[in-house]
């Protein structure tokens, strides 16, 4: 007789679990998370480097901002080094400053960071919005640092970051922040979604 009600014990329970309402895994609710956890990345824009032959230095910043502002300048020391990530130029949900640090107002170096202090720098501006994590398809915006020239290089590309620090004069600088790669976002006009 135990026996028995173990058994109708245990069948009511797959009965129940059987008869019970299963959750919706439809595409459209496993979207519902990366919209409520990550920035629009079609209202990102592309960032580029330049790089001043007179200072030695590397700078980041949005490309529409960076050519406009060399360019009404005049300042023909800076040399255009092409993309290197999507970010946004404006503060976005999600997402967190990302400062520019130097080191006196000789701007000979710039380093880049979402700390909000680091110290010996000081902090200048802010030239966009990133992820403080690795999220939403983000990928670390990697610093290089020589000290005999006080400059800082910045990538998403791994091996190139890699290969830097490898030649005698490069540190790892960190990781100064999370951006979304080439290819994301808004660029020229265009969107590109990945």
């Amino acid at each position: 007789m135990i026996a028995s009600l173990g058994f109708l014990w245990s069948y009511s329970l797959i009965l129940s679990a059987i008869a019970a309402p299963m959750p919706n895994f439809s595409p459209n609710s496993l979207d519902v998370r990366s919209t409520d956890t990550c920035a629009d990345p079609s209202l990102a824009t592309t960032f580029m480097q330049v790089f001043n032959r007179d200072g030695i230095t590397h700078a980041l910043g949005p490309r529409a901002y960076t050519i406009s502002g060399t360019t009404n300048e005049g300042a023909t020391q800076w040399e255009f080094q092409g993309d290197i990530f999507v970010a946004w130029s404006t503060e976005q949900e999600f997402t967190v400053p990302l400062y520019r640090y130097d080191l006196s107002n000789v701007l000979e170096d710039f380093q880049y960071s979402t700390a909000t202090s680091i110290p010996g720098w000081i902090q200048r501006l802010v030239i966009g919005y990133v992820y403080e994590t690795q999220v939403c398809g983000s990928v670390p915006l990697l610093g290089a640092y020589n000290q005999a020239n006080t400059d800082h290089y910045y990538t998403t590309v791994f091996n190139e970051h890699s290969e830097l620090i490898a030649i005698s004069g490069w540190t790892d600088a960190g990781i100064a922040g999370y951006v979304l790669p080439l290819g994301t976002g808004k660029s020229n006009g265009a969107f590109f979604v990945t």
